[in-house]
């Protein structure tokens, strides 16, 4: 699993996340990724994040570290897979990974094979899926 963002601007990190991904998990990347990748893409505030409403995202924990953080967060519906932009890219990503030769042999190319089909995501693309948001909502 992989906690990614993007903007109009830019793509953020993507992160490889071990193991179960529940509320303290997430408190982390918060604190280690979001914040700085909200200050980078937004400089002078107004920056409003969206999440996917998994389970650890609106943990109680998480809650807590977005108010002390003063994170805003686009409330956003469960289970609405198709209005969120993130999961188009994803797809596009996938689908990049499959083509890739050589064929993947383990765990660790997966993960520089996904690492890099992040960087070669063409910017056209993510401010399409930006652009795309008032007909989605």
């Amino acid at each position: 699993m992989f906690w990614r963002c993007f903007s109009w601007n830019e793509l953020g990190p993507i992160v490889p996340l071990e193991g179960s991904v529940i509320g303290k998990t997430h408190t982390k990347v918060i604190q280690k990724y979001v914040v700085s990748t909200l200050q980078k893409h937004f400089p002078h505030g107004n920056r409003i994040f969206q999440e996917n409403n998994a389970t650890s995202h609106h943990s109680k924990v998480v809650a807590a570290t977005h108010e002390n953080v003063k994170i805003v967060i686009l409330p956003w519906p469960t289970q609405s897979p198709d209005l969120n932009p993130i999961e188009n890219l994803w797809t596009e990503m996938k689908m990049m990974v499959r083509c890739h030769t050589p064929p993947l042999s383990n765990i660790w190319e997966l993960e520089k094979y996904i690492k890099d089909a992040w960087k070669d995501v063409p910017l056209e693309y993510y401010k399409k899926l930006i652009d795309s948001m008032p007909q989605r909502i």
